[in-house]
């Protein structure tokens, strides 16, 4: 069964900037700091600043808590493989 992830849907996301929907769209899949910083072309301590102001819009303590917030809207996901590294 293939799902369509709709996170555009989601109030939280749209809170965000690009850079933050980018990078809040890879937490999501599991990609660490690490990972994220290298798929879009930025520092690992941009992304660890990036994920703190996520943080701090959304109203949360910590990573699985954005998660938790984000994902309570979503109610598909899709394939892990279709994550685009960019968003235009």
């Amino acid at each position: 069964m293939n799902c369509v992830f709709k996170i555009e849907d989601n109030v939280a996301f749209s809170l965000l900037t690009k850079r933050q929907q980018q990078i809040l769209y890879h937490t999501l899949f599991g990609k660490s700091a690490k990972d994220i910083a290298k798929i879009l072309g930025l520092s690992h301590r941009t992304i660890q600043h990036h994920l703190e102001t996520i943080k701090t819009k959304l109203n949360v303590n910590s990573k699985s808590e954005l998660i938790e917030k984000t994902m309570l809207d979503v109610a598909k996901i899709d394939d892990i493989n279709n994550i685009p590294a960019k968003i235009a």
